[in-house]
């Protein structure tokens, strides 16, 4: 069995947000460049945070639906540059979450909801919690959100 994210990750812990939005409340897309999206992780992680949370839609009230292709384009070159750190994924979409996971992202944050991933191997280690995380991206693939 693999893992579980508390075995991971010190406790308490804390999370730096890396949001990858134009319209983000928090850094008003300061770090939509992968590049600079790294350097604010690097800074994020050397200040303290054990896992960096990585978002490519805005959550705000009043935000405008993100296209899949568009958060992918966000995301996934910055998942690519963070390969070693502790990640997770704030997302609604399925194939988002999926590559997120497949770039080893440890965590899904969305709604409360994780999905654990063992680090050392980068492989699911629970027959459980990959039974888990199915149910949650077909939820997701049926519009459900996660």
């Amino acid at each position: 069995m693999g893992a579980a994210i508390d075995d991971l990750l010190p406790r308490p812990s804390v999370v730096g947000v890396l949001n990858v939005t134009p319209d983000s409340f928090s850094d008003a897309g300061l770090f939509l460049d992968p590049d600079a999206a790294l350097l604010r992780a690097r800074s994020l992680v050397r200040d303290g945070a054990a896992m960096v949370d990585v978002g490519g839609e805005s959550t705000r009230p009043g935000a405008r639906d993100v296209p899949l292709d568009e958060e992918l384009r966000r995301v996934v070159p910055v998942l690519e540059r963070l390969e070693g750190t502790p990640v997770s994924i704030d997302t609604s979409k399925a194939e988002v979450a999926r590559r997120a996971l497949d770039l080893g992202a440890i965590s899904l944050n969305r709604r409360q909801i994780r999905l654990e991933r063992d680090l050392k191997c980068r492989g699911w280690r629970s027959e459980g919690v990959e039974r888990r995380a199915d149910q949650l991206l077909r939820r997701a693939e049926l519009g459900e959100g996660l």
